[in-house]
């Protein structure tokens, strides 16, 4: 089982925003966001809320939502966490 991924768009600005001062770093999300295709609930992943889950990928969280019937997944934040990134 394949599970398709959805970007709110919103998450693709958080994402685009960390594109010029850390790319490998956002390499490294969009590679494990597409490891959650095959398992969209690794041990790793934390519960966030009722219906959420939250990923750390090195300084990264990637909060995401799972839906089992459609087979899909909606990433709806990307985020960082570091000294300088806390008033963003």
């Amino acid at each position: 089982m394949r599970y398709e991924v959805s970007w709110d768009v919103r998450a693709i600005d958080m994402a685009a925003g960390f594109l010029g001062d850390d790319p490998a770093g956002l390499d490294l999300v969009l590679d494990q966001v597409e490891r959650l295709c095959v398992e969209p609930r690794p041990p790793e992943a934390r519960a966030w809320g009722e219906v959420l889950l939250r990923l750390r990928v090195g300084r990264y969280r990637v909060t995401y939502s799972v839906d089992d019937a459609a087979e899909h997944i909606e990433i709806i934040r990307v985020g960082r966490v570091g000294a300088e990134d806390r008033n963003r």
